[in-house]
């Protein structure tokens, strides 16, 4: 990461960031912290990020910009 210009902190999936990587050219998420699924009426255990779930942070992936991004934000509709 070359220099993020933005972070969101995401309100609805909960210890995901997205960066936006201004000379990079680029947009990257990580997760900091469990994840838990609850849907149709069940919860599953916490799983943390890393390989073994006990990592600080998990890199989610970067998507590359045509152009510098200098703002990011999310949505996630149920």
């Amino acid at each position: 990461m070359g220099d993020p210009i933005s972070v969101y902190d995401s309100t609805r999936s909960k210890y995901v960031i997205t960066v936006a990587d201004y000379t990079g050219r680029r947009v990257l998420s990580y997760r900091y912290g469990p994840f838990v699924y609850i849907g149709k009426g069940y919860q599953t255990p916490p799983v943390g990020p890393g390989p073994d779930g006990s990592s600080a942070f998990d890199f989610g992936g970067s998507w590359a910009t045509a152009g510098r991004p200098f703002g990011v934000t999310a949505t996630n509709v149920n």
